[in-house]
């Protein structure tokens, strides 16, 4: 009985420590339950291997099982390597593979194919954001759906693991400030962009929760004048973990062979049992390293797979930073997910207001204590200066590395190891702004806002860029669809479209859906391709993707089907506007064929790019003409000619007269008006004419708006022989199909034209 007692009682004394240390720290349990839940929801609200790499890891994770994937997924078996999963260290593929090893996955029926118009690392993509289509997807408890959701929701446990062992780094950093530690705690758990990375079948989670690991335990063999030789060696297993598991381990491995050095100056060579121990915890820290490398000098280069390196080879370095930041605050599924442009302006101002508040202290402790070393200002012992120098200094050599080498490093997961850092730093420097007794109520709200980001973004962002396009009856089309009734083959029928914004911006959006119907069951995925064709038939705008989308491809249509597909198309930049731009559209039974023909309802042949509709360009800002001879003559409250301009002042005989017409559109046109120019003699004979459409027929009046301003220039064809005389020009518009002109207000007689002039020829 007593032999009992004996081994209970330090049971007992250790859990009840182990109670009162979590009354005390009860935040950071709630913290972590929170993180595992809202971690969970992005685990199962983001579809399968639709995170950056997830394909490649989880191949891996079977080859390390020395199996196949199942054969509908052929199309990953057979890719070439993908260098972010299979040059990585084994430690993660072999610990996934004991966890999976039950599950048979090549027996699962599911059926997969890459989807050739996505548009991985590319955040400003357009369309859906799939990597891969979902031709027969997993059975929610069939193998690889087992699989896949075992290997990520290890990945969470081990993020939450990372943010336990953060916490007791932040705690010792901060000398036991448990405000600070528990608000950098929870800005860093809810930061969607981290919530991302420890959802997915990767090594990065259980990377990083050892890297921050040996970090903690190099502070404590910091902290003790006299480190025990099992905490010393537990830091250099750990690290060697680490190697083991991820390109972050070489972090573990510098900052343990740091501290071990720096204990052995402290403690002196006597007290550590022999100068052959230290030498044993450091050669056993680089035989992995050492290891590695020598393994990945000897792997074949090979090709390497076209979904890896897409984005990334015609990025220039500038973007791939912009990615990586954008990653790291919040940048779904294959980093082509954005949140709103607001969210990420609102991180920016807390980083910016952070970063500052950050000098703000650092001004103030200088006017405080100006013979002070920072280390002193900061009041943290040396020790713990330098440990958090080096971690700092590790985190900017992998972003460093990111950037040079993209295809080897995750755009974005280059600044994971910085997380800590930089979330102390936005802490510190937010509540540097306030007054102390305000500071709780700052960070909450600090907290706050990344909670509800984290929290709402699967259902704001992820779910809706991975949507199948939707399914209605006939009977449930819009009142407000404009009819099309196109035939492309004997498969397919364009209904109609309605287009959201008829008039765009230069660098805008044109914004259509269109409305099909499968005439019958189709065996191919078509494929559509559409334009905007701007000023005199320039391309301004092109997509191209699957029709329905890449969520639900036309294979996956039944007989009747009407499918809602929704694009987006932006117009270029550098565009010339205003115009008037044709909307057309081509599609592909297969995209190295010619397209489809369209036919018409009256059997018309539509050839293969017919016009479906016309959309209204327009510059960014509005635009306000200074005429050379100012004027203001009013076309039946329509049109105003309000200036124009003579090249050269007088025309030349046998030469093209350049006639430039400065109009202002007075209200909404419904009509499309053509320009007539006419230059008569004094007898009002009509000596040269011209007539044809404004702006070259670019821009019909029935896009212009009220209030706005437009240059049009004509050029006048002027006889070989023209006498001396007084001219004028008469200048007015007219709809081509009636004849009818627009009459001038206030002219005395009624006018149907504008004089110009007299102009004298001699």
């Amino acid at each position: 009985m007593s032999w009992r007692m004996n081994n209970i009682t330090p049971l007992a004394r250790t859990l009840v420590s182990g109670l009162r240390w979590l009354r005390s720290h009860i935040g950071l349990c709630i913290v972590l339950v929170a993180f595992l839940a809202v971690a969970r929801l992005y685990a199962l609200r983001t579809p399968f291997f639709e995170l950056t790499d997830e394909l490649w890891h989880f191949r891996r994770v079977q080859m390390t099982l020395d199996r196949k994937l199942p054969a509908g997924l052929a199309f990953v078996s057979e890719a070439p390597i993908a260098p972010r999963a299979d040059r990585q260290p084994p430690l993660y593929y072999v610990v996934a593979a004991l966890l999976v090893a039950p599950l048979d996955v090549e027996t699962d029926p599911v059926a997969y194919r890459p989807n050739t118009y996505a548009a991985p690392h590319e955040p400003g993509a357009i369309g859906n954001r799939n990597a891969v289509i979902a031709m027969t997807p997993p059975h929610t408890g069939g193998p690889l759906s087992r699989a896949v959701m075992t290997l990520r929701l290890f990945s969470v446990l081990c993020a939450a693991g990372a943010l336990f062992m953060t916490y007791l780094a932040f705690f010792r950093l901060t000398d036991r400030n448990h405000l600070i530690s528990l608000a950098a705690l929870m800005a860093m758990a809810f930061l969607p962009g981290y919530l991302m990375v420890s959802s997915g079948i990767s090594h990065m989670a259980m990377g990083f929760l050892l890297l921050v690991a040996a970090g903690y335990l190099s502070l404590r063999i910091a902290d003790e004048p006299q480190p025990s030789v099992s905490l010393r060696w537990t830091a250099v297993v750990v690290a060697l973990l680490a190697a083991l598991t991820s390109w972050w381990g070489w972090g573990a491995l510098l900052l343990v062979s740091y501290v071990l050095l720096d204990a052995s100056h402290r403690m002196g060579q006597r007290t550590l049992n022999t100068t052959r121990d230290l030498a044993r915890q450091l050669a056993a820290m680089a035989a992995p390293a050492v290891g590695w490398m020598a393994w990945l000098m000897m792997q074949p280069s090979g090709e390497v797979t076209s979904i890896v390196s897409h984005g990334l080879e015609r990025g220039e370095r500038a973007s791939l930073v912009e990615i990586g930041v954008l990653a790291y605050r919040g940048l779904f599924g294959w980093l082509n997910v954005p949140a709103d442009p607001i969210y990420y302006a609102t991180v920016s101002v807390l980083l910016v207001l952070g970063l500052s508040g950050l000098g703000l202290w650092a001004v103030r402790a200088h006017w405080r204590m100006p013979n002070e070393s920072w280390r002193a200002r900061v009041r943290m012992p040396r020790s713990r200066f330098f440990i958090a120098a080096l971690w700092a200094a590790i985190g900017a050599l992998f972003l460093l590395f990111g950037v040079l080498v993209p295809a080897a490093v995750p755009a974005g997961l280059v600044l994971l190891p910085l997380a800590p850092a930089i979330m102390l730093v936005l802490v510190f420097g937010v509540r540097a702004w306030i007054h102390r007794r305000f500071a709780p109520i700052l960070l909450a709200l600090l907290v706050l806002a990344f909670g509800i980001a984290s929290f709402t973004a699967p259902m704001t962002y992820i779910e809706p860029a991975y949507a199948a396009p939707p399914r209605l009856d006939l009977d449930d089309l819009p009142y407000d669809l404009a009819p099309l009734d196109i035939a492309m083959g004997s498969e397919l029928f364009l209904l109609g479209y309605r287009v959201e914004n008829p008039r765009v911006e230069l660098g805008g959006f044109v914004t259509i859906e269109l409305y099909w119907l499968a005439r019958r069951q189709m065996t191919t995925d078509h494929v559509l391709h559409l334009t905007v064709l701007g000023y005199e038939r320039a391309l301004v705008a092109s997509h191209m993707a699957y029709v329905g989308g890449g969520v639900r491809p036309t294979s996956l249509w039944m007989a009747g089907d009407v499918v809602v597909d929704r694009l987006q198309l932006r117009v270029a930049d550098d565009a010339r506007a205003p115009t008037a731009a044709d909307v057309r559209i081509s599609v592909y039974a297969d995209p190295v064929d010619e397209p489809i023909e369209g036919v018409d309802p009256h059997g018309n042949s539509l050839c293969g790019n017919p016009r479906i509709t016309q959309v209204s360009l327009t510059p960014r800002t509005r635009v306000r003409f200074v005429p050379e001879q100012p004027m203001d003559a009013n076309l039946d409250n329509e049109i105003s000619l309000v200036g124009y301009g003579l090249s050269p002042r007088l025309p030349v005989e046998g030469e093209d007269w350049k006639i430039i017409l400065y109009w202002r559109s007075e209200g909404p046109l419904f009509r499309d008006y053509t320009v007539f120019i006419h230059l008569v003699d004094s007898m009002g004979e009509m000596v040269a004419q011209i007539d044809g459409p404004p702006l070259q027929g670019n821009y019909p009046t029935s896009f212009w708006t009220t209030g706005e301003h437009l240059r049009d220039v004509h050029h006048l064809a002027i006889p070989d022989l023209l006498p001396s005389d007084e001219y004028r020009l008469r200048v007015g518009l007219y709809e081509l199909e009636t004849g009818e002109r627009l009459v001038l207000l206030d002219s005395e007689p009624s006018l149907d034209y504008i004089a110009i002039g007299p102009i004298n020829v001699y």
